[in-house]
């Protein structure tokens, strides 16, 4: 079999995408050796600066005041940097007992907190245009001020007037419409910069059935059938369904939108960090990852939520690490999980059932935050980890099991959530008191 993954030597590499890629691909030959029983022992992996452990979810509101009294917070990204900043501001509001209203994504201004008591103001209306405090003023009344700015890849352009950041576009692969919008000259400015993006969607028109874009990809991954099936009858490859992706072709397109998209970008970004924002001890930027999202339907929905249940997912994964070693985390195995459920549905020809949207979306998941790991701090960045998986919690709780889809749905969510978010508030506080 092929590898999994193939390092392409194109133009555009450098010697950081080639160490990029270079961890990309060890992290999917292990991959493939986990599916078809294949031994290579991947490199030992430890990423440094990343905030690690357990976090302390009934951290009181005032420890997060401590960290940032006195800083001007700018949070910088798309859809999972902005409920973060949601959350941030619900926080505060049980805080102080005051309401923190953020218009939406684009409108966003900017939020006073950790104001104290004594200078709360009396309960007349606030006129129209409220002015930002300045810096003598957050260090006199130890208070904060952040604000959220849209920029849905992190378009780092030093023009202001580039069309970008002025005229509607799509993503010329997708053909998702991106929000992009003029940073570098807040971030600059701000104390704490916390930024990040999130994975591409797949293109609008997987949503009616047509997957044929996967057709036209470079070939990272074996697609072919007995890479599917596991065997050695030498299987012809069948034209794949339009409504139906088989597991391996939506993994390669992952890879290819990694490799094609997230690291050339992500150089671009990190060269205009290191010129414009210059990171340093007084100037902290942290990158919060983005996190797996649960399968709407399908086998893998369930073996996240319920991996105890699905015999024929967790036996491929014991026959899986009976021969090898398992997963090291918990992103591993969460992402076998659903691999092994896609393969097993491709071998019963119920593919159509499952959640390939998903599929796509986490499998970028998993390899942008191993780049970004081992990346960033080499840039002065602090790379944070939310990948808060089911697979532990759902197990122990025995959340999806004998309950009906709809509360299963509402609790996984909002617990989820929950703990996200007080898992980012516990990694900024820490990584503003003690990381050096």
């Amino acid at each position: 079999m092929l590898s999994l993954f193939e390092a392409r030597e194109d133009g555009w590499q450098t010697g950081f995408h080639r160490n990029a890629i270079n961890h990309l691909g060890t992290k999917f030959k292990w991959l493939q050796a986990s599916l078809d029983n294949r031994d290579i022992a991947p490199e030992e992996f430890s990423g440094p600066r990343s905030v690690k452990g357990r976090y302390n979810t009934d951290m009181r509101p005032a420890d997060v005041c401590g960290s940032l009294a006195g800083k001007r917070i700018t949070m910088i990204g798309g859809e999972h940097i902005y409920r973060l900043h949601i959350h941030l501001l619900q926080h505060m509001e049980r805080a102080e007992g005051k309401p923190f209203p953020c218009p939406y994504h684009e409108f966003c201004t900017h939020h006073h907190i950790c104001l104290p008591y004594q200078y709360f103001q009396d309960d007349a209306p606030p006129p129209r245009y409220i002015k930002p405090p300045t810096s003598r003023q957050l260090i006199e009344t130890e208070s904060a001020v952040v604000n959220y700015i849209v920029s849905d890849t992190l378009l780092s352009a030093q023009d202001e007037s580039s069309s970008e950041y002025n005229l509607p576009f799509v993503h010329p692969m997708t053909g998702v419409r991106l929000r992009e919008t003029y940073w570098l000259a807040a971030a600059r400015k701000a104390n704490v910069v916390i930024l990040g993006r999130g994975p591409l969607t797949a293109p609008g028109g997987t949503y009616t059935g047509n997957w044929s874009f996967l057709h036209h990809l470079p070939d990272y991954v074996d697609k072919s059938r007995k890479a599917i099936m596991g065997d050695d009858k030498g299987h012809d490859d069948e034209p794949m369904s339009q409504t139906a992706p088989r597991s391996l072709e939506i993994l390669n397109a992952a890879v290819h939108l990694t490799v094609s998209c997230f690291l050339p970008d992500l150089f671009r970004l990190l060269q205009s960090i290191r010129l414009e924002v210059h990171p340093s001890r007084r100037k902290r930027l942290i990158w919060p990852s983005s996190w797996y999202r649960l399968p709407a339907r399908g086998t893998a929905r369930t073996a996240l939520l319920c991996p105890h249940i699905v015999s024929s997912v967790q036996d491929m994964i014991q026959q899986t690490f009976s021969h090898h070693r398992p997963p090291r985390s918990s992103a591993e195995h969460s992402l076998m999980l659903q691999l092994s459920a896609f393969i097993n549905a491709d071998a019963s020809n119920t593919t159509h059932l499952e959640d390939p949207w998903t599929l796509l979306f986490n499998a970028q998941v998993y390899l942008e935050n191993m780049v970004l790991r081992e990346i960033l701090p080499r840039y002065g960045i602090v790379f944070l980890p939310l990948d808060v998986l089911w697979v532990e919690d759902a197990q122990a709780r025995g959340h999806g099991c004998g309950r009906s889809h709809g509360a299963v749905d509402t609790d996984v969510d909002l617990e989820r959530t929950l703990i996200i978010g007080e898992a980012f508030l516990t990694g900024i506080d820490y990584v503003l008191r003690y990381l050096e």
